[in-house]
């Protein structure tokens, strides 16, 4: 049987991915995701607003890539959802990098250190569609200034976002005030603090700004009014899930500023 191989459009498939259901909250929680499935222990996240100019930094100090392994993570559908993971792993499509940042931006960068070598790549958004084919930078592109010392070590990663249109309005006639900006970043903050509680509370250093993040358990264990159910034990494609049941308080028995902090 004949057959020949299409190949999508670069233009028209990037611009579909940038609106795949993320919030700016969920998109950077995403791409901490990557970072804690590299082993990292710190994580470090810059917000910089530059009058609407701004861009998005995390720097980790996870193990890195080298340049096969960064070429395979900037590729869009790099992993197949029925290959095995490792039991840790949370990425599953090879997307989450990708579609979390051009959510946020039309430019990504990432520079990775993986046993003292340096390897790069840059999807530039503007640049595809001009030229509607997916060509992908291995360099930096000349205006963006990155200080490759932040990764401390001999591994570790930085990624960078910039031309932040869906996250600050750059490009358009709606670029954000610096407060809205920032109060952007005060709500992911809050959100991280709630998402990643448990690793929060053990091992992991997340930092925004220089600010140390502050888990927060959204089941108010340390409240006595805080009912703790019977532990579950439920089966799901052969493997073993545990569930524990939360009984919450009452919203009647806070006040009203704190019922607001706590966020139930």
């Amino acid at each position: 049987m004949d057959e020949i191989i299409t190949q999508p459009s670069a233009a028209p498939v990037i611009q579909a991915l940038r609106s795949i259901g993320y919030n700016s909250q969920t998109a950077i929680a995403d791409l901490i995701d990557n970072s804690i499935d590299a082993k990292a222990t710190k994580i470090c996240l810059e917000f910089s607003y530059n009058e609407g100019n701004g861009s998005i930094k995390i720097i980790d100090n996870g193990i890195g890539m080298d340049e096969i392994e960064l070429q395979t993570a900037m590729t869009v559908g790099s992993k197949d959802p029925r290959d095995k993971r490792e039991r840790d792993e949370l990425g599953r499509f090879g997307m989450g990098l990708k579609t979390a940042a051009f959510s946020l931006g039309k430019r990504l960068t990432v520079v990775s250190k993986k046993d003292s070598k340096l390897s790069i790549r840059c999807w530039d958004l503007d640049y595809v569609s001009k030229e509607n084919e997916w060509l992908l930078y291995k360099s930096i592109p000349v205006d963006i200034a990155l200080d490759f010392n932040e990764i401390h070590g001999d591994n570790g990663t930085i990624v960078f976002i910039d031309k932040l249109d869906r996250f600050c309005g750059y490009g358009t006639n709606n670029i954000v005030k610096s407060g809205s900006f920032f109060s952007k970043v005060s709500r992911i903050q809050k959100y991280l603090e709630m998402v990643f509680h448990i690793l929060l509370e053990r091992e992991l250093l997340l930092d925004i700004n220089g600010n140390q993040l502050i888990p927060w358990n959204p089941f108010l264990e340390g409240n006595p009014r805080c009912y703790e159910g019977e532990i579950q034990y439920l089966q799901s494609n052969g493997k073993k899930v545990i569930v524990t049941p939360y009984v919450l308080p009452h919203p009647s028995t806070f006040n009203k500023r704190k019922y607001r902090e706590l966020g139930v």
